[in-house]
């Protein structure tokens, strides 16, 4: 039973990520070159290519490439010369390049929210020294190291962390609004890193409360709200997730400005919303 349960979820969710996407896309066309059937495989790997390629989704776009470099080999021992495999072998380290660099950023990020996770900001010396060694890390401290829109965005989010830990909250307005302004800019990364977007707004909204920001508060409590349910949004961990922090938050700032009748209304609705809340 557990098993059909969690075949009929993956099932509903499959069309919901551009992961589950590609994958499908690759049992097809695993499919269709056992079955001989090169010309058809041929399709279906250039147009999965194309999303992995969109979407930034390297690992994919890496394994696509070993396709098309078989795909190549058969035409070869057919006898024909014209597909530059020089061209795919040159596509391909690049590829592998981009890949390694995003998955540098993803080590730096998974440390410096480890400081942050556990108590939002420097506590000790040791901690300190962990946000200075992050902080004068080449892929951090230089300019254009980032290979993709993925690590740069994710580069200006622990710039942004960084900040945030030594209570520097203009740097950190600065680095989470840039790193805003960059998934803003590529809707296709930033429907498919949903979690780190709605991590961002919540950044800049804790900023604007720190610095008594109250208008500025409230107009990002609403929009972040708005994104519950929107396409790349739409899963039960983003929503709960905005449903808490956002209660957290307002009543933050309504503790802060004074209007505790605010706080104990909120905090009656959140209980409210909280027991009518299904997680399926």
């Amino acid at each position: 039973m557990y098993r059909l349960i969690i075949r009929s979820l993956r099932a509903y969710y499959g069309d919901y990520t551009v992961s589950s996407a590609l994958k499908q896309e690759i049992k097809n066309v695993e499919i269709l070159y056992n079955k001989a059937l090169y010309k058809e495989c041929e399709k279906f790997v250039t147009r999965a290519k194309q999303s992995a390629k969109k979407h930034e989704k390297f690992y994919y776009w890496y394994e696509l490439i070993g396709w098309e470099k078989k795909l190549i080999e058969l035409a070869y021992e057919s006898g024909v010369f014209s597909l530059d495999l020089d061209r795919l072998v040159a596509e391909e380290e690049h590829v592998i390049s981009k890949l390694r660099n995003l998955a540098e950023y993803t080590v730096i990020y998974s440390k410096i929210n480890f400081v942050f996770r556990s108590g939002g900001f420097t506590r000790n010396e040791e901690e300190r020294k962990v946000v200075r060694r992050i902080q004068n890390c080449h892929l951090i401290k230089g300019e254009n190291t980032a290979l993709s829109i993925k690590a740069a965005s994710i580069c200006y989010y622990i710039k942004g962390l960084c900040a945030a830990t030594n209570r520097d909250y203009e740097f950190a307005f600065q680095y989470f609004n840039k790193t805003r302004e960059i998934l803003d800019a590529n809707p296709d990364i930033k429907l498919d890193t949903g979690q780190r977007y709605v991590n961002t707004l919540f950044h800049l909204l804790r900023c604007h409360i720190d610095n008594n920001k109250f208008d500025e508060a409230k107009k990002m409590i609403r929009e972040i709200r708005s994104l519950k349910g929107k396409k790349g949004f739409n899963f039960v961990n983003i929503s709960v997730r905005i449903f808490a922090n956002t209660a957290y938050q307002e009543l933050t700032m309504y503790n802060k400005m004074g209007k505790f009748n605010k706080s104990v209304r909120l905090l009656k609705e959140v209980e409210k919303n909280s027991k009518n809340m299904q997680i399926t």
